[in-house]
């Protein structure tokens, strides 16, 4: 009577497999994240830039800024997003994100002839707000909750 072995993997090979699986998925995870947070400031940005664009709109029609209760309304500003992952903040306008953040920044009030808009965000859902700026000569910047330069989240 003839024997035939059985074919298969071995528990030792599948181990080897599983572990080789777990060390890839360690380098790949921390790495997509880090780019899912970039992909939703650039959102953020975009989204400033289109506020700038809106309110210079609304200044060479009425020589000066938007601003007060209905910033948004009197610019038309939408966010060019399905979800918003930022609150938007324009003088004393908050266009919250679907996210709701508890504790907002105020806003800076808005001058004839100056703004500066705010967006505000948690990407990475960690104790650091991402916070942006653009103001009226399409300066967009990144700052942190307590004033310095910067992120938890590297721009570079």
């Amino acid at each position: 009577m003839k024997y035939d072995k059985k074919k298969g993997f071995t528990l030792i090979e599948l181990m080897i497999v599983v572990a080789i699986i777990g060390i890839l998925s360690a380098l790949a995870i921390p790495n997509f994240l880090k780019f899912r947070s970039k992909a939703m400031q650039a959102e953020a940005r975009a989204n400033l830039g289109a506020l700038h664009t809106c309110q210079t709109v609304y200044f060479s029609d009425f020589d000066t800024y938007a601003g007060g209760a209905e910033a948004f309304l009197l610019t038309r500003f939408i966010p060019v997003t399905g979800k918003k992952r930022y609150s938007y903040i324009l003088d004393q306008t908050v266009m919250p994100a679907d996210d709701i953040i508890s504790s907002l920044p105020a806003g800076i009030p808005s001058t004839t002839l100056s703004f500066t808009a705010q967006a505000v965000g948690n990407i990475d859902n960690d104790t650091f707000l991402d916070l942006w700026y653009v103001n009226d000569n399409r300066v967009i910047e990144n700052k942190d909750v307590s004033g310095s330069d910067g992120n938890d989240i590297r721009n570079n």
